[in-house]
C-alpha cells in the first residue's frame, strides 16, 4: 500500500497534466455511463418491482387484423375465464370507468379547503393479491368491507403526518363520481415511478360491472402458477372466449385471439396499466450508446498509460535492479489503475448528484437521483473498477516487457510499434464518436420531419382539458359561457382525448366478413371543429343526438380495409354516414387504425373538451376557461389546460428525449476522444523536444512543425469517417 500511494503521488508530480485528465476523462465517462443507464434501468426494470412478477400476466385480446394488443375485456367473461384453467391461481380487475387520476381528498372534520389530489382506483379485491400490495399499517382483509380504502404511504404523510391513518375517515370532494366518505383499512407501501400502478387511493369494485355484457373498461391481470405452461392456459381459455362472443354477438367469428401477455413485455407493446410504453430497439441503443462511452474511456487511459511509458521506464528498471520482480511491478501498475478509476467513479457520482436540478434530469424519465437506484450504483461501482482492472492490464504487460534500451534512449515513443498502437486506439476512438455523431444527426432530422409532419389534426390555437365532474350534462352550462367570449371560436367534446389510445375496440359483422375498429364517443361538430375532410357522405348533424340508432364515420383506412359503402347499416353499432380522411393520433411508425367516430345521445357522458382560440394572445382566453370551469366547478376547481399542440408533441416526447441524449453524449464522446488525443501528442512532443529545437535552428516555422504533427492526425481523422459513415448509414 506504501509503494502504491509514493507512485500515485509521483505520477502526479511527474505528469500533473495526463493525470488530471485522465481522471477528468474517466469521471465524464463514468457520469455519462450513469446517467444513460438510469434510463435503461427504468425501462428494463419497468413493472417488475412486484412479488412474483415473473408470473404476473395480462389478459389480452389479439386484434385479428393489425395483431394489436388489447388489455381491457368484459368483466363477466374475464371473471369465467379466471376460473377455466388450472393453470392460473388468482385473477383481478381494475375499472377505468370507475377512476380519476386526480380527485381532491381531504379529512373531513378539516374541510374541502385542505384536499390533497390523488389518483383514485376501483380494483377487485384479488387484484390486491396479484400484484402483492405491501402493507405497512392496517390490514388488506377489511378492503372488501363497506367504504373501505387503502392509501399509500406518501398520502398518508400528506394528510395526517406522524399520526395513524389506520381507522380515520378521509373524503372525496362532490362531484367525482360516487361523492361519499371512506375508512382507511391500511397503508401500502409506494410504488417506483417504473410501475403501471400508481400511488392511487384503491376501493372495492365489489359487484359493479359483472352484469354488464358489453362494456369493455376492465383490465385483467392473473398471476400464473410456477412453471405453468402460458401456452396451454391460452388454449383452455380460448373456447370459452369463442362461446361468449357468440352468446352475446350472434355475427361474431371465431377470429379472436387471447394472449397471455409478461408485464414487462406489455410495456413495450405500449399496453401497460397506465398506458405508458417504451421501445426495446431505442433501450438497447441507448446501452449500445452507454457501452461505447465506456469503451472509449477505456482506449483513452490505455493511451495516457502507454505515453508515460518512456518516463516510467527508469524508474521501473531501478526497481527491477533492487530485486523486484515483474509479478510484482504489473500487480502495482494494476493497483494504480484501480485506484484512479475508483476515484473518479466517486467523483462521477457526485458529479451526477449536482446535475439534478438542472435540465438534463427531464431526459432521464425516472429522474437522475443517484439514491434512487441503489443497485445501479453498486453495478456502476464494479464495472468502474472491472473497468480498472481491464485498462491497467494491457498497459502493465507492456510497459514491464520493454527493453531497457528504448528507456535509456528515450526513443519509446516514437518507436514504430508504440506509435502504430497509438493511432490504432485513436482510430477505434474516432471511430465510434463519429458513428455516434452521425446516427444523432439522422434521428434530429427524423424529429424535425415528424414535427412537419401534416397528421391530419389542427395543432395551433386549440385547448384541451378534463371536464372532470362537469361532464355530462353538467357541461352545457359551461360550453354556453364559453362561447360568449368573443375570444373563443368553438367549443367541442370527445369521449377520450383524440391523441390518446382511448376509445373501445369492436367487432363485427359487416357484409358477411368481421371486421375489427376503434370507436370514439364524439359531440356532433367534432369532424368540423378538427378540420377532418370528408370524403364520403355526410357530417354529424345535432339531430343525430335524438336517433334511435347511433350514427357513425369511418376513416379512410377503414373504407380502404372494409370496402364500406355510405350511407350504409353496421348491425349492433348504427347507421354509417360518412367517410373521413386518415389522421394520425398515434407515432408514425405505428400504421393507422380503423377508426369510426360515433355520436351517442345526450345520456352518454363526453369527457374532454377542446377550444379553439381565435386571438394571437391565447393567454386572456386560457384565464377566461379556468375562471368559468371554477365557477361551475362543485368544489372551485381550476381545470389542467394543455396546448392540443403540446399533447400532440407529447406523442413524441421519448423520441426527442432519445435525440438530445444521443446528441449530448456523442459530444461527450467526442471530447473524450480529444482528451485522448491531446494526451498523445502532449506526450510525444515531449518526446521530440530535441528533433523540434533543431528543426527550429535550421530555419522551420512554428506553422510547419504544427503541420508535420497534426498531417497524421487529420488522416487518421479522414480515414476513420470513411469507416464510420457506411457504419453508421447501415445501423
Amino acid at each position: 500500500m506504501k509503494i502504491l500511494l509514493r507512485n500515485l503521488v509521483n505520477l502526479f508530480a511527474r505528469n500533473k497534466t495526463a493525470a488530471l485528465l485522465n481522471i477528468a476523462g474517466l469521471t465524464v465517462a463514468f457520469a455519462s455511463f450513469m446517467l444513460i443507464m438510469m434510463q435503461v434501468w427504468y425501462e428494463l426494470g419497468y413493472d417488475r418491482c412486484y412479488p412474483n412478477a415473473n408470473r404476473i400476466y395480462g389478459l389480452c385480446f389479439q386484434v385479428p387484423q393489425s395483431g394489436d394488443l388489447g388489455t381491457v375485456l368484459p368483466r363477466p367473461l374475464a371473471e369465467k375465464l379466471l376460473r377455466s384453467s388450472a393453470g392460473i391461481e388468482t385473477g383481478g380487475c381494475l375499472s377505468y370507468q370507475h377512476g380519476d387520476p386526480n380527485v381532491p381528498f381531504f379529512r373531513p372534520e378539516r374541510g374541502p379547503e385542505s384536499a390533497i389530489a390523488a389518483g383514485f382506483s376501483l380494483v377487485s379485491r384479488s387484484w390486491l393479491d396479484v400484484f402483492g400490495f405491501e402493507t405497512l399499517s392496517g390490514d388488506l382483509n377489511a378492503f372488501s368491507e363497506p367504504n373501505a380504502a387503502i392509501i399509500p404511504h406518501s398520502l398518508a404523510v400528506k394528510l395526517f403526518g406522524s399520526e395513524n391513518p389506520v381507522g380515520q375517515t378521509i373524503a372525496k370532494s362532490e362531484g367525482y363520481r360516487e361523492a361519499a366518505q371512506f375508512t382507511i383499512v391500511a397503508v401500502y407501501r409506494d410504488f417506483p415511478k417504473n410501475a403501471s400502478l400508481k400511488n392511487d387511493v384503491y376501493t372495492d369494485l365489489k359487484e359493479r360491472l359483472l352484469q354488464d355484457f358489453n362494456n369493455c373498461s376492465t383490465p385483467y391481470f392473473v398471476r400464473v402458477k410456477q412453471n405453468a405452461d402460458i401456452r396451454r392456459i391460452e388454449q383452455d381459455l380460448l373456447p370459452l372466449v369463442w362461446n361468449y362472443a357468440k352468446t352475446y354477438d350472434e355475427d361474431s367469428t371465431r377470429s379472436q385471439r387471447l394472449r397471455l401477455v409478461g408485464l414487462n413485455d406489455l410495456y413495450f407493446f405500449n399496453e401497460t396499466i397506465s398506458q405508458e410504453g417504451g421501445n426495446r430497439n431505442t433501450t438497447y441503443s441507448l446501452l449500445t450508446v452507454a457501452l461505447l462511452i465506456l469503451l472509449i474511456a477505456v482506449i483513452n487511459f490505455i493511451n495516457f498509460t502507454i505515453a508515460q511509458a518512456p518516463a516510467r521506464m527508469r524508474s521501473i528498471n531501478t526497481q527491477k535492479v533492487f530485486g523486484c520482480r515483474s509479478r510484482q511491478l504489473r500487480i502495482n501498475l494494476i493497483a494504480e489503475a484501480v485506484c484512479l478509476t475508483a476515484v473518479s467513479f466517486l467523483l462521477a457520482v457526485l458529479t451526477v448528484h449536482a446535475l439534478e436540478e438542472t435540465n438534463l434530469s427531464s431526459l432521464i424519465t425516472g429522474g437522475i437521483s443517484p439514491g434512487d437506484y441503489p443497485g445501479l450504483i453498486s453495478i456502476s461501482a464494479g464495472i468502474a473498477l472491472l473497468t480498472g482492472f481491464i485498462a491497467g492490464i494491457y498497459p502493465a504487460f507492456y510497459i514491464t516487457s520493454l527493453q531497457p534500451a528504448l528507456a535509456l534512449k528515450g526513443t519509446f515513443s516514437v518507436s514504430r510499434p508504440g506509435k502504430k498502437l497509438r493511432v490504432v486506439l485513436i482510430a477505434v476512438q474516432f471511430s465510434i464518436s463519429m458513428i455516434l455523431i452521425i446516427v444523432a444527426l439522422a434521428v434530429h432530422i427524423q424529429n424535425r420531419y415528424i414535427r412537419q409532419f401534416d397528421i391530419g389534426l389542427p395543432r395551433e390555437n386549440i385547448v384541451t382539458f378534463d371536464l372532470g365532474p362537469l361532464a355530462g350534462r353538467s357541461a352545457d352550462p359551461l360550453i354556453h359561457k364559453l362561447k360568449s367570449n368573443p375570444d373563443i371560436a368553438d367549443v367541442t367534446l370527445s369521449r377520450t382525448f383524440i391523441v390518446s389510445k382511448g376509445g373501445t375496440f369492436c367487432n363485427r359483422l359487416y357484409k358477411n366478413d368481421e371486421i375489427g375498429f376503434r370507436l370514439m364517443g364524439v359531440a356532433p361538430n367534432f369532424c368540423s371543429f378538427m378540420g377532418m375532410h370528408l370524403v364520403e357522405g355526410r357530417d354529424f348533424t345535432e339531430t343525430d343526438q335524438q336517433r334511435d340508432a347511433p350514427a357513425l364515420i369511418f376513416n379512410r383506412t377503414a373504407k380502404k380495409l372494409y370496402d364500406i359503402t355510405v350511407p350504409d347499416w353496421l348491425e349492433h353499432s348504427g347507421e354509417i354516414v360518412g367517410i373521413v380522411e386518415d389522421y394520425h393520433d398515434k407515432p408514425l411508425h405505428y400504421s393507422i387504425e380503423p377508426i369510426a367516430l360515433i355520436v351517442y345521445d345526450r345520456s352518454s357522458p363526453l369527457y374532454c373538451m377542446y377550444v379553439k382560440i381565435n386571438n394571437p394572445d391565447p393567454g386572456p382566453a386560457i384565464a377566461f376557461i379556468r375562471e368559468a370551469y371554477r365557477t361551475l366547478s362543485p368544489q372551485r376547481q381550476v381545470p389542467d389546460v394543455k396546448f392540443m399542440e403540446e399533447q400532440l408533441g407529447n406523442l413524441y416526447q421519448k423520441e426527442r428525449n432519445l435525440s438530445e441524449m444521443i446528441f449530448l453524449f456523442s459530444l461527450v464522446s467526442v471530447s473524450l476522444a480529444i482528451t485522448g488525443v491531446f494526451g498523445v501528442i502532449h506526450f510525444e512532443t515531449s518526446s521530440r523536444r530535441k528533433e523540434i529545437a533543431l528543426r527550429k535552428v535550421y530555419g522551420s516555422q512554428t506553422g510547419e512543425i504544427l503541420r508535420m504533427f497534426n498531417k497524421t492526425y487529420i488522416r487518421i481523422v479522414l480515414i476513420c469517417f470513411a469507416v464510420a459513415a457506411p457504419a453508421a448509414i447501415s445501423s
